[in-house]
């Protein structure tokens, strides 16, 4: 309870329209504090950029590592499946770990993800690029979440 008595949500991300509590921030806003704010941006370009820069590219990409145009395709594909393999794991998680925390875990699981795949041409072996698109999808799949921080229903 704060200063004025209005119960605050234990939330660090504040999630209008979904906690049961009264929140004290600025409902006109609809935006979490600014640390928090910070994170869902880095996680919402994070995940763009992974998608910006891998589906121009990954045909060439794929070709210099011995792929094909199936493999490029697939490639691109296993990042959406991947974030559906991961959905049942979003509950329980959510849960367990707020929400930002979670965010700024996902954002260097996306990164590392980034990274493994540039490092697909050094390794020379197509299968580094597929595994760092799975480990880019398992981090793609909290958008949903960061739409609701900001009050996006």
């Amino acid at each position: 309870i704060g200063v004025t008595g209005v119960q605050t949500c234990a939330l660090p991300i504040c999630v209008p329209n979904t906690c049961k509590k009264t929140h004290t921030h600025n409902e006109k806003e609809k935006r979490p504090p600014l640390g928090s704010f910070i994170t869902c941006l880095m996680y919402s370009v994070l995940t763009v950029t992974s998608f910006t820069i891998i589906i121009p590219t990954s045909f060439s990409y794929i070709t210099s590592l011995g792929g094909n145009s199936t493999l490029a395709g697939t490639l691109i594909g296993l990042v959406p499946i991947a974030s559906a393999l991961c959905q049942p794991f979003i509950s329980p998680i959510l849960k367990r770990y707020d929400l930002r925390s979670i965010l700024i875990v996902l954002c260097f699981l996306n990164i590392f993800g980034s990274v493994l795949y540039s490092l697909a041409k050094t390794t020379k072996w197509v299968g580094t690029a597929l595994i760092a698109r799975l480990i880019s999808g398992c981090a793609c799949g909290y958008v949903q979440y960061t739409s609701l921080c900001f009050g996006i229903t």
